[in-house]
């Protein structure tokens, strides 16, 4: 069964027979307030409405839909949670971390309206196709089983536009709730017409032009484990929103009078287009930088939760040690601040090694709970003769860091304010927000095997 919207704000399904069929007078009971009301009203009493739904869809009868301006079936939900990655990105990495962020409800439209990109100085504009959940009861504490998908009213078509390079320290993600950057719909498809909800194709083109194309079969977690992650947190409301994550191997730039075009295999097609008062220019087709930024940022990730409980971060003047745990974790003093100059020097090293017990390096505290005196983790050099990350040896005798050894390298700001760091999330975050990924291979074994420090 599709749920839908039509534009002057009523309620409906669609017919057998493609058409939109009003169910605004079976909702009259529930005295919805205002249009929000009317899908979490639908979607509460779903059950007990499904028998008159399904005659009314066998039926038709409707207006036909080419005549039928349709919206978004999410009015104004309590919340939206997107899930950051969330894709293996064509690697086979362990998954990593499950986090997520929340975008503003206003940001959402419809089928066939226009993104509006703001002014604001962001570097670029990406679209992001996701598959979304609509929630279709209050649920807490879901199982990470079929179970769960007995919460969702169903699935639909969303695309996540983001303005990079806004917002500060972190994965900050203030640049994806500008209003117009959640176009959703055509329509809610109900779970018992999608068998497999991992089994989808996503495709999104711009312009004509194939951006976007992958399976969520590519999913680091499935959507029933999302909704146990998520529920464990907090309660999910009838109507709230869920963004599925994406695979950034085919996103590109959006621009002045580009038409977006996305689809989901047996959920739907949503189409959008895209105006820049501004008329900004970027490349067109696929960002191959961004592409392959994600792909390395998922293998240090992946790297880095193979290497053990701790993550060490080195600088000239400042350094800093997290433990990869939840209780442990180190950061440098609020004011401690590294230039644009100094960051370009400074390194993240994901060591595989021994630990080594001792006191934080010069400019940390400690912060967080648990006790103990922390682990500290450093990369031996090699024996003589071993290879070297670049494929070379070491010199007879020469001492040097190397072995399991990865280096990001992490830049953009003027200024970088650390606040805190949690493992593996010094990496990773900030790679997200500063879009500035080098690997030991490229940038650090040419000095290291030079004898240099790094």
């Amino acid at each position: 069964m599709r749920i839908a919207m039509a534009d002057d704000a009523r309620l409906g399904v669609i017919g057998v027979d493609d058409t939109f069929v009003d169910v605004d007078d079976l909702l009259q009971p529930f005295e919805p307030l205002g249009p929000q009301d009317l899908l979490p009203d639908l979607i509460t009493h779903f059950d007990a409405l499904r028998p008159t739904l399904a005659r009314r869809v066998a039926a038709g009868g409707g207006q036909p839909l080419d005549r039928v301006a349709l919206r978004s079936p999410v009015v104004r939900p309590s919340k939206i949670v997107c899930l950051i990655g969330n894709y293996r990105e064509g690697t086979d990495r362990p998954p990593q971390l499950l986090d997520i962020f929340f975008k503003s409800p206003e940001a959402i439209v419809g089928p066939r309206a226009t993104v509006l990109l703001p002014p604001h100085p962001a570097t670029i504009f990406h679209h992001e196709a996701e598959l979304a959940l609509v929630v279709g009861r209050e649920a807490k504490d879901l199982p990470a089983d079929a179970r769960a998908l007995a919460a969702l009213a169903g699935y639909s078509c969303a695309i996540d536009v983001s303005a990079r390079g806004l917002g500060r320290i972190g994965p900050s993600r203030i640049g994806t709730s500008f209003d117009t950057f959640t176009p959703l719909g055509p329509a809610i498809v109900t779970t018992d017409a999608v068998p497999d909800p991992q089994a989808l194709r996503v495709r999104l083109s711009v312009s004509g032009e194939p951006r976007q194309d992958y399976s969520t079969s590519d999913m680091e977690y499935s959507v029933v484990e999302i909704l146990a992650f998520l529920s464990s947190y907090m309660t999910l409301a009838p109507g709230d929103m869920i963004l599925c994550g994406t695979n950034h191997q085919g996103l590109g730039a959006l621009q002045d009078g580009d038409t977006v075009q996305m689809t989901i295999e047996g959920v739907g097609e949503l189409a959008v287009t895209v105006r820049d008062p501004l008329r900004r220019e970027w490349p067109r087709g696929i960002d191959a930088e961004m592409a392959t930024r994600q792909r390395g940022a998922v293998r240090a990730g992946g790297l880095a939760e193979r290497a053990g409980p701790s993550v060490e971060v080195i600088g000239g003047d400042h350094a800093m040690a997290c433990e990869h745990s939840p209780d442990r974790r180190w950061m440098p003093p609020p004011e401690a601040r590294l230039s644009r100059r100094s960051l370009l020097k400074r390194a993240a090293l994901l060591s595989a090694s021994a630990p080594l017990v001792g006191e934080p390096p010069r400019g940390l505290r400690r912060w967080g709970g648990g006790g103990g005196a922390g682990r500290w983790r450093r990369t031996p050099s090699p024996p003589s003769g071993a290879t070297t990350p670049t494929g070379g040896t070491t010199g007879e005798g020469e001492p040097r860091r190397g072995g399991r050894l990865r280096v990001a390298l992490i830049a953009q700001p003027p200024s970088l304010d650390i606040h805190q760091a949690t493992g593996r999330g010094v990496l990773m975050a900030m790679s997200h927000v500063y879009e500035t990924l080098f690997t030991w291979d490229r940038e650090y074994a040419p000095r290291a095997a030079a004898g240099r420090d790094v």
